[in-house]
């Protein structure tokens, strides 16, 4: 198999890296105020990569120098090369990782959904220690629901914090696992406890606020919300339930609650300072505060909101399509949040004006962290996600379908035209088509066409290929994503029925200088897929034809029964990203949400280049 594509995940020379002794936990530290100074990600410039997991990832990303670790549905958690995507290790804990890793003195703490909270050794993966809570207390109410979070650890000199659904709050020795002080409450823990001068701040799902002693757990304060008041039974869900964890900056406690409250709480005295009513809406969101402004999102009232934090008063608020439970994060410039619908927003954190949107397969409810020009997070369809710092110009995105000429395709899919616009990708006919591939070829700026028809119209594809403006797109920095049989091989008659005498293997040769001398339309399996197209989301294994001769292809992605290549890339002398991607051809269903997921990830994987801003970054030629 050939060297592992630039498309997806670099060299493998990036996988020794040093064991990372710096302190990082959810929320950028342990006050959970959200906030990163950092270089930021003002405009979609595509993806540096994206890791494909067994699972919804609800988990959000940490780094520490330059490894990313975070959790996902599948039982594991992940350490990830921040710069190339490619997985140092991965530690199997047997039950869904719902909850942020913390990482300090070389050990990865994080909370399992199995009652144990583990240390593994940052260096290797391997299990330090182990620590069982009790069993988990029943419901106040019995119906909650929402449930998809797990209390994530903060870190405090040689403590560890962590809340469980046994009902208590633990604090543990760092090194050891040995227990400190355990605090009852009441009801089962799932918000992150949030520390800051000596004192932790936790809520439970009775709807109550507590201040605590670092050192001995004793009681300080308890601050009930009205969610305390409430009886869900009467209103058919929960309202009592404190999901949202607390950030504490200055004299000021911040958190949302299932009662429809944002609230500031007095840090020394557990006293209201202000309440900000969402109409009933969850906020489950973890508020993140910066600069006077403090930052949360809604569930039902749909919306990203901005209040400040001495009065309560709203200042802005940005419209979302879907429930918003994922926690801001905030730069210097923009604040970055999820939502149910699977969009990414990055938003000016003083007015609220969108800078850009990114839409991914599924839902968004892994909390993004912010990084160096990247951001990271994860989504419910398994990925984790790095995008990119912007270039100065953002990634144009294309999908190509024209209903005129669907008698000319073999393979269409409308489902996947409507999935990629939807997703703000740029709807081209045959007439487009050709102005958007001569505009690229005089701006040069990065981009990618998707044919959801296996169709090429002649205007962008005469014969002469050395001419061909389809070949002069690909070699000017552009990129294009190909389902279903090769273009030109077996093209359409004028008049009459498409016979086999009609294939013309001599029109593809030419004009991609990749051969399918042994390809033929026999539907076979695909038997090998590389670990480099599996992060791009491809299927193990699925039914195609038409295979490429494998020595004609730059990458090959999966090879089929006969050794041909079934999925490929070939480069045209542009950057890491460009090129000609084929993905899937006769069973390979691009209707499928597995597979158009694959087919956008495809697209977007567009790796920084050197001396464009990645630290050591690099990529193969």
């Amino acid at each position: 198999m050939r060297l592992p594509l630039a498309l997806t995940i670099a060299a493998l020379c990036a996988l020794a890296v040093p064991i990372e002794a710096q302190v990082t936990m959810f929320r950028g530290g342990p006050s959970h105020a959200g906030e990163y100074r950092t270089r930021g990600v003002s405009a979609f410039g595509g993806l540096q990569w994206r890791v494909q997991t067994g699972g919804p990832v609800r988990s959000s990303p940490v780094i520490a120098g330059v490894t990313i670790y975070i959790g996902s549905g599948d039982g594991n958690v992940y350490a990830i090369n921040a710069n190339t995507g490619i997985a140092r290790w991965r530690h199997a804990t047997g039950a869904a990782v719902a909850s942020t890793p913390a990482v300090a003195n070389g050990l990865v703490y994080v909370n399992g959904n199995d009652g144990r909270f583990r240390a593994i050794r940052a260096g290797d993966g391997r299990l330090a220690w182990s620590f069982a809570t009790g069993a988990a207390v029943p419901l106040k109410w019995g119906y909650e629901s929402g449930e998809i979070y797990t209390s994530s650890p903060a870190l405090e000199g040689s403590a560890v914090v962590f809340g469980a659904q046994d009902g208590h709050v633990y604090a543990l020795d760092a090194r050891t696992g040995r227990e400190r002080w355990r605090f009852r409450t009441g009801g089962r823990v799932y918000s992150s406890p949030a520390i800051a001068g000596g004192t932790v701040y936790a809520a439970d799902q009775a709807g109550s606020v507590f201040a605590l002693s670092l050192t001995s757990g004793r009681q300080i304060w308890r601050f009930d919300t009205e969610g305390t008041r409430l009886n869900s039974a009467e209103w058919g869900f929960d309202r009592t339930t404190v999901q949202s964890s607390p950030a504490v900056v200055g004299g000021t406690v911040y958190v949302g609650a299932r009662d429809g409250f944002l609230y500031a709480i007095d840090r020394a005295t557990g006293a209201r300072r202000w309440r900000h009513d969402h109409k009933v809406s969850w906020v489950n969101s973890s508020p993140a505060v910066s600069e006077g402004l403090v930052y949360a999102g809604t569930s039902d009232g749909r919306f990203i909101q901005a209040v400040d934090t001495v009065t309560g008063e709203e200042r802005w608020r940005a419209s979302a399509q879907s429930t918003v439970w994922a926690s801001p994060a905030v730069d210097s410039a923009l604040v970055y949040v999820g939502e149910g619908d699977g969009t990414m927003y990055a938003l000016d954190k003083r007015t609220g004006k969108e800078a850009w949107r990114y839409r991914v397969g599924h839902r968004l409810f892994s909390s993004p962290l912010v990084h160096d020009g990247r951001l990271y997070f994860g989504s419910d369809d398994g990925g984790i996600y790095a995008v990119n710092a912007a270039r100065g110009e953002p990634l144009r995105r294309a999908v190509f379908f024209d209903s005129a000429v669907i008698g000319s395709a073999i393979v269409s899919s409308e489902t996947l035209r409507a999935y990629l616009t939807r997703r703000g990708y740029e709807a081209l006919d045959t007439a487009s088509l050709a102005r958007f591939m001569n505009d690229r070829v005089r701006d040069r700026a990065p981009s990618v066409v998707v044919f959801a028809m296996d169709h090429l119209p002649p205007s962008v594809a005469p014969l002469a290929a050395d001419t061909v403006l389809f070949r002069r797109y690909l070699g000017a920095r552009g990129k294009v994503v190909w389902i279903g049989t090769p273009p030109l091989l077996w093209p359409h008659p004028d008049t009459g029925r498409r016979t086999l005498k009609g294939v013309t293997r001599e029109a593809t040769a030419k004009l991609l200088g990749v051969r399918h001398d042994r390809g033929n339309f026999d539907l076979i399996g695909v038997s090998k897929v590389t670990p480099q197209a599996k992060q791009l989301g491809l299927a193990d294994w699925w039914l195609d034809n038409w295979g490429a001769n494998p020595e004609d292809v730059t990458h090959v992605l999966a090879e089929d029964e006969w050794g041909l290549a079934a999925a490929w890339v070939k480069r045209y002398g542009g950057p890491s990203g460009s090129g000609f991607i084929r993905l899937y051809a006769g069973e390979g269903t691009p209707g499928r949400p597995s597979s158009m997921v694959a087919i956008q990830t495809a697209a977007e994987v567009w790796p920084l280049e050197s001396g464009q801003g990645a630290r050591g970054n690099d990529f193969p030629p």
